[in-house]
């Protein structure tokens, strides 16, 4: 009894120095293997050899402590146990008087960590490139129609196609923003250069330029009304002249309008007697607007050859100015000077008439509309005491005709006898 008690402490004191001696000796061998890791891929293979050996020679250590508990048994000394093998060699281990059994199947201990040869080896991760979403990412970074195009045109049917069509759309409609706005910006600046010279050469060059430009209409029109201009300068000086007064030698303007000659100023001649006035009494506006008579001092104004126009005649001149103004026209704007009206009544003068607004002398014998009207004596008397007028306005565009006092004191103007 006493001897079996002296085994059990044996056999549990060299068990436990056993396992310590393994855990303590694996625990440097493992802290050695780590750092030989890093360099050498063949030394760790064959540290993971030892450990195996270790593995082996405490599973066997386990088998001797259970054998030796049986009755009869004796154990071995510690040094069988804990000898650690030869680097690059296992183990080989004879246990006294113990009879063979069958190799149990090695089980792996679940919390020690068993490394696999090549464990800390890292392999290169080696991905096939996707030649569609490279050929992608190449048409973005270029970001052109045309790399987009050559994606679509490799890839038709690839992952990217409606976002690649849908950029060329884009592109091409930004494309063609841009377009339309160079356009009308030259478009301007043609524009303004024909404006600028505004002639029919000027106007011409747009409009070969710019066929289909936002001026066309503009430009047709302003080449009409210079044309008509034109013309209507060249029937001027064709049928104009000036004459000379031979009672005080003041030369007038002539100008035909139809099929009569007109004064294209109003008269300026002081006869010495009737009635007749400067308006305001100030002789220097004479100069401009020409003296203002009463209807009796007009009949005889006229120098020879020339007599103060009846009504018929004024009529005859203001339908032939609508007449050629079309639709009737404003026949006072094409009639009346293109300076002198005040309040922006000028006309455009369109037949060289250049009548002014030189006002009269009216009721209670007062100065009145000096650059507001221009108001002239027809030979066409209503009755005794009135004569009829012809008057132009600043604010109006046509010419109105009415009878007035034969003493008040208008302009005139005289017409060439046939």
């Amino acid at each position: 009894m006493r001897r079996r008690s002296r085994q059990g402490a044996l056999i549990s004191s060299v068990g436990f120095l056993i396992v310590v001696s393994v855990f303590v000796f694996a625990g440097f061998e493992i802290n050695n293997l780590n750092s030989a890791l890093e360099n050498n891929t063949n030394k760790i293979r064959s540290l993971e050899s030892e450990l195996l050996a270790y593995q082996e020679m405490v599973n066997s250590l386990i088998k001797e402590i259970n054998r030796l508990q049986e009755p009869g048994m004796t154990p071995g000394t510690p040094e069988d146990y804990i000898r650690p093998p030869e680097h690059g060699q296992e183990q080989e281990h004879e246990t006294p008087s113990r009879p063979e059994e069958p190799e149990r199947e090695r089980t792996p201990d679940p919390e020690q960590e068993v490394e696999t040869p090549g464990q800390h080896d890292v392999p290169e991760i080696l991905v096939e490139p996707d030649p569609d979403r490279l050929a992608w990412q190449t048409a973005d970074s270029i970001n052109t129609i045309n790399s987009y195009t050559i994606y679509l045109r490799n890839f038709p049917n690839g992952q990217y196609v409606n976002q690649a069509r849908d950029r060329i759309n884009r592109m091409r409609e930004e494309e063609e923003r841009q377009r339309q706005n160079e356009r009308q910006r030259a478009d301007n600046e043609a524009w303004q250069a024909a404006g600028s010279m505004n002639t029919i050469n000027s106007y011409s060059d747009y409009l070969r330029n710019f066929p289909n430009g936002q001026y066309v209409n503009q430009a047709r029109d302003r080449i009409n009304r210079i044309r008509e201009e034109e013309e209507r300068q060249q029937i001027i000086r064709s049928n104009s002249g000036s004459f000379t007064d031979s009672r005080d030698g003041r030369t007038y303007k002539w100008i035909q309008i139809g099929n009569h000659v007109w004064m294209a100023e109003n008269l300026a001649f002081n006869p010495n007697r009737g009635n007749y006035w400067a308006y305001d009494n100030i002789i220097r506006n004479v100069r401009t607007y020409g003296y203002l008579y009463d209807w009796f001092t007009a009949l005889e104004a006229c120098p020879a050859g020339w007599h103060l126009p009846d009504d018929n005649e004024w009529r005859q001149l203001i339908n032939f100015v609508g007449r050629m103004s079309g639709n009737g026209g404003d026949p006072a704007t094409k009639l009346k000077a293109g300076e002198g009206w005040r309040d922006n009544g000028n006309g455009t003068d369109d037949f060289g008439f250049t009548a002014l607004p030189g006002g009269g002398r009216l009721y209670r014998e007062t100065f009145q509309q000096l650059g507001y009207s221009g108001i002239w004596w027809s030979g066409t008397e209503t009755n005794n005491t009135e004569a009829l007028y012809w008057l132009m306005n600043f604010d109006r565009g046509d010419v109105n005709r009415t009878g007035t006092d034969k003493k008040f004191g208008l302009s005139v103007r005289c017409i060439r006898d046939n």
